[in-house]
Parts: structure tokens; sequence; C-alpha cells
């Protein structure tokens, strides 16, 4: 069983105006839970709605005073792993104010039929099947595996050639 613990992130947002909006919030859970990525960019959305549908810069200062760049669940480990105590200080720049390409692809829910603009859950087991995240958080579909893709790269720089190759597997 794994080890709950509390840190406290202290988020410091710059725009690219240049202002800068400082906000901090607790995270419980293990070491997996804090240390998600996908996770914290969500709690981001929640906390700062303006970052929802643009593309952002995540950083911290590493003890050299280098600006490391977070993109992943390895890099978050590595500096949650490297920033001594429990309160963590990250910053996030706002890099473009145009919602993301993954919102341009006019991908629609096949359960509510609404447009999906943040969290695509894309079928692996059907040709065509797409789920928002709010319908595939209330379960519909579950008998079959999603993929959630929270980035336009997936789909633009691959199409469906991953999908297809995931679904051989599958099958």
């Amino acid at each position: 069983m794994s080890e709950n613990h509390c840190i406290t992130l202290k988020i410091f947002l710059k725009d690219k105006s240049g202002t800068i909006k400082v906000k901090k919030y607790v995270v419980n859970g293990d070491t997996y839970t804090i240390t998600n990525f996908t996770s914290f960019r969500e709690k981001l959305s929640t906390a700062f709605p303006k970052l929802k549908d643009v593309d952002i810069k995540i950083t911290w200062e590493d003890a050299d005073g280098d600006n490391i760049a977070l993109e992943n669940d390895e890099d978050f480990r590595l500096a949650f792993t490297e920033m001594s105590g429990s309160l963590k200080t990250l910053s996030v720049e706002i890099l473009d104010s145009k919602p993301a390409l993954l919102c341009e692809l006019d991908v629609i829910c096949d359960m509510c039929q609404k447009r999906i603009t943040a969290y695509r859950y894309k079928c692996l087991q059907c040709r065509d099947y797409d789920l928002c995240k709010n319908c595939e958080y209330t379960g519909y579909h579950s008998d079959h595996v999603m993929l959630r893709t929270s980035t336009k790269e997936l789909f633009v720089k691959y199409g469906c050639k991953i999908v297809d190759q995931i679904s051989k597997v599958i099958e």
C-alpha cells in the first residue's frame, strides 16, 4: 500500500502581457497521484480557467538556478524529488492564447454530441468512436479500451496510425 503525502503547490502564472498571478493549493495522496502530470494539468485549468485551451510552459528552478521544463510524469517526479520541503514552487507561462489544435479538429462526442474541447477519449476497439471527458467519466462505453489524449500531437502527428496499431494488439 502506498504512503500518503501532503504537499503545497505555489504556482506563478505569467501571461503574455507579463502579468503574474500566484495561487497556492494543497494536494493529498500517494506519490503516483501527486506526481501525475495529467492530473496536475487538470488542476491548473481549474485554478486558472484561462489555461483550459492554451499552450503553456511549466518550469521549476533547480539548485543551480536553471529553469527546468515539466512535460510529463517523469519530469514531475524528478522536480518533486529535488525540491526540498513540502512547498513546491512552479512557474507557468502562457505561450499562445490560441486554442490548441485538438480543439480545432472538431471532434464530436458520440454520446452527448457536443464538440470535444479538452480531453478526448478515443475507443481503440471501434473504428470511429470518441467521448468527451464528462461522458467517459459517467461510464459510457466502459466495456471498451479508451485512449485519453490531452494534447494535439498524438492525432495530428500520428493520425490514426497509433490507434490502428493498438487496436490490432487488443484484438
